[in-house]
């Protein structure tokens, strides 16, 4: 109970900073709120083991959501949207030392108001590291257009 009242006090304090919250900031909350707890715990008579083992646990946290795969997943997602050719094609990741991977398969590309759009069906199958430790898979099937910019929109998606 302790932890999720120090992680939503961290998570609140955070965004009344008007700061845009990523995933890395997420991480590093995290990660420093566990160790925190863990280290009171193992470490109570000494405060700046403590200390240190916090901001330890902070930089595990964000370093492990900011090399996260789902961003792997993200950037293959895109890359191959831009530069799949017109039709079926295919595309997969894996990362040899956490062992997750995903592939996005697109079925048909087409014009669509006079934006490129791809059908498309993305899967992805992470086991998160410390300090989350869950595994998550998922399959999406959508259809993600290309805006006037260069940027790609997801427009429907069905997970």
């Amino acid at each position: 109970m302790r932890f999720f009242s120090i992680l939503i006090l961290s998570l609140f304090l955070f965004n009344c900073s008007g700061q845009k919250m990523t995933s890395s900031h997420f991480g590093m909350i995290a990660g420093s709120t566990s160790a925190t707890l863990t280290c009171i715990q193992l470490l109570n008579t000494n405060q700046y083991l403590t200390a240190v083992c916090a901001v330890t646990g902070a930089w595990m946290g964000a370093n492990s959501f900011y090399k996260s795969d789902k961003l792997t997943h993200t950037a293959t997602f895109v890359d191959h949207l831009n530069n799949a050719p017109i039709g079926q094609s295919y595309a997969t990741w894996y990362n040899q030392r956490t062992g997750n991977h995903g592939d996005i398969k697109i079925s048909r590309s087409y014009v669509l108001k006079g934006a490129k759009c791809s059908d498309y069906t993305s899967t992805v199958s992470i086991t998160n590291p410390w300090p989350m430790n869950n595994l998550e898979r998922s399959t999406e099937f959508g259809i993600a257009c290309q805006l006037p910019d260069g940027r790609w929109q997801v427009i429907e998606s069905v997970s």
